[in-house]
């Protein structure tokens, strides 16, 4: 059932991103394909400007509030969780990288 938690979380994790942060003005996109899922972050949304300082400060905030992420690109955040999390640990993940993005606008 691997395979099958992999897809079904992935899509959990990317709505409940998209529904938390995704009107966010410093997030430019978010996708992803079963549990590699990123986030772009950016200056604002009109310029989509890339924002590394912003992606550096969220990952480590992320860090200190007990959340494992990693940069990726120039500004993006990559979100590849264990292949059995579960709902829990997403929303979870999903509320800590929430209050990251915020203490940061």
């Amino acid at each position: 059932g691997i395979i099958e938690n992999c897809a079904n979380m992935g899509n959990v994790l990317v709505a409940g991103l998209k529904e938390a942060v995704g009107n966010h003005p410093r997030v430019g996109d978010i996708r992803g394909k079963g549990l590699m899922v990123a986030v772009e972050l950016v200056k604002d949304r009109d310029s989509r400007n890339r924002d590394a300082g912003l992606r550096n400060s969220v990952v480590d905030d992320c860090f200190r509030r007990g959340l494992l992420i990693l940069g990726c690109g120039k500004n993006s955040i990559r979100f590849s969780p264990s292949l059995v999390i579960d709902a829990d640990e997403v929303a979870l993940a999903i509320e800590l990288f929430e209050a990251a993005l915020e203490s940061r606008a």
